[in-house]
């Protein structure tokens, strides 16, 4: 079919080199979505929730049960936002620090969210199964 033998073997060797490397789903899934800008971002809300969530109670000066008598009732005007005071929320009307309270809500959230998630993957196993 080749005139010459020389240029059969020159081709056999290029379509050696030329083999393509696939990638792997893994590999091909990770690239598309650091393409997609909103699922970085995404990602680095979430990663930032999430760290707010477990290291915010080790940032809070106050329990978020405690009352503070000295900001609640006629004093709550005095619960505003403050570094000086430890409340970086503020505080609400009982004189309770909302920085607190929302790192409480966060963890009690994301903890919902995954048990959700979790339940989810162990039905649909079973039931797919």
């Amino acid at each position: 079919m080749f005139p010459d033998k020389a240029v059969a073997e020159g081709l056999g060797q290029a379509a050696q080199l030329a083999e393509v490397q696939g990638r792997s789903l893994w590999k091909d899934a990770r690239i598309r979505f650091f393409r997609n800008k909103a699922a970085v971002v995404a990602l680095y809300m979430l990663v930032a929730i999430c760290i707010f969530a477990f290291f915010g109670g080790w940032a809070a000066q106050h329990e978020r049960d405690a009352i503070d008598f000295a900001l609640s009732g006629p004093n709550a005007y005095k619960g505003v936002p403050s570094f000086a005071t430890g409340h970086y929320f503020g505080t609400d009307a009982d004189g309770r620090d909302l920085f607190a309270r929302t790192v409480q809500g966060t963890r009690i959230s994301l903890l919902v969210g995954i048990v959700g998630a979790l339940i989810a993957v162990i039905v649909g196993t079973l039931y797919g199964a």
